[in-house]
């Protein structure tokens, strides 16, 4: 694939985007076909943080709770545990704890986000978001909202997140992907069971 064209883009929707915003306009040799791709330069990931329930379930005990052979599961998918959160936990427990740990990490005073974007099809509620409990938990004023996405939720989130910061409508956003996968898995699905477990992960 060949570039042909590099130029900036308009000023006029955005006069606060950054000035290496560019679109690249290139023509794919296979269909002839042009195609444009957008770089967001000078936005960056500063700080990361993680958390994952206490609960550790081995292959064994999938085993002994749906009749999943261990073996099989770590023979076709390489996972030998995953992690459960307990009863009293929310997707949004999770999400405040990485959220905490990526602060604690980036020495970041949470009065400097001004923007909460939570990837997640597990969510405590359908309304309020999850994105509204954790802005509350941590004390943020700043506008909270989820994005459902499945699998890819926080890839999504996080490329949300990346056009506000791009054109000077966040300065400082926190993105999370959490799941309590544990509680909508089907049990019955011998195949996809084993496959899921709980957590969150947080950047800024």
């Amino acid at each position: 694939m060949q570039s042909t064209v590099l130029e900036p883009l308009t000023r006029t929707i955005f006069p606060r985007a950054a000035a290496a915003d560019v679109v690249s306009v290139s023509t794919s040799p296979a269909t002839g076909w042009s195609q444009r791709t957008r770089s967001l330069l000078g936005v960056q990931i500063v700080s990361t943080g993680s958390y994952v329930p206490d609960r550790i379930v081995s292959n064994a005990e999938l085993q002994d709770l749906y009749g999943c052979d261990s073996g099989w599961i770590e023979q076709r998918t390489g996972i030998l545990r995953r992690r459960y959160a307990a009863e009293h936990q929310a997707t949004s427990d999770l999400c405040i704890e990485a959220a905490r740990r990526a602060l604690r990490a980036g020495s970041i005073d949470p009065r400097q986000i001004d923007l909460v974007v939570v990837g997640t099809f597990t969510p405590d509620f359908q309304c309020p978001s999850t994105a509204n409990i954790v802005q509350e938990a941590l004390g943020l004023d700043a506008p909270a909202f989820d994005v459902s996405a499945a699998c890819s939720g926080f890839v999504y989130a996080l490329a949300t997140a990346a056009q506000f910061v791009a054109t000077g409508n966040s300065r400082m956003a926190l993105v999370i992907g959490g799941d309590t996968n544990s509680r909508i898995v089907n049990p019955n699905d011998q195949k996809v069971a084993p496959l899921f477990g709980d957590g969150a992960g947080a950047v800024i």
